[in-house]
């Protein structure tokens, strides 16, 4: 069963057990991937082609940017912003939201 959801400010909505790889053409990159889900969001050049996941582990939700060359921020509901790029992944909550290139998305447990 899905443990979270991901809603794309175009209204598409994915639900997600274990983890999501969105990108402008995104792919299974590692063994953890295998049963990713995969989100195309077609937007020129703002988004890279794999440029954030979020993925369920130990009970927690994960955001990581993928190695995009604008990085992705994370906010938490009360609207503090916070920058990740490839670096470690970033707990986030019920309610935060990505933002990468020119769009968003919003996490939310299911």
């Amino acid at each position: 069963p899905p443990r979270f959801a991901v809603r794309l400010d175009d209204g598409r909505s994915f639900a997600v057990h274990q983890r999501v790889i969105v990108g402008r053409a995104p792919q299974r990159v590692s063994r953890d991937d295998s049963d990713a889900v995969l989100v195309n969001i077609e937007d020129g050049s703002t988004i890279a082609p794999s440029h954030f996941a979020v993925t369920w582990h130990d009970g927690r939700l994960l955001v990581e940017d993928l190695g995009s060359a604008g990085g992705s921020t994370v906010v938490s509901p009360s609207g503090v912003q916070t920058r990740i790029t490839n670096a470690a992944p970033m707990q986030v909550g019920d309610g935060w939201v990505v933002v990468f290139g020119a769009r968003r998305a919003q996490v939310s447990l299911v």
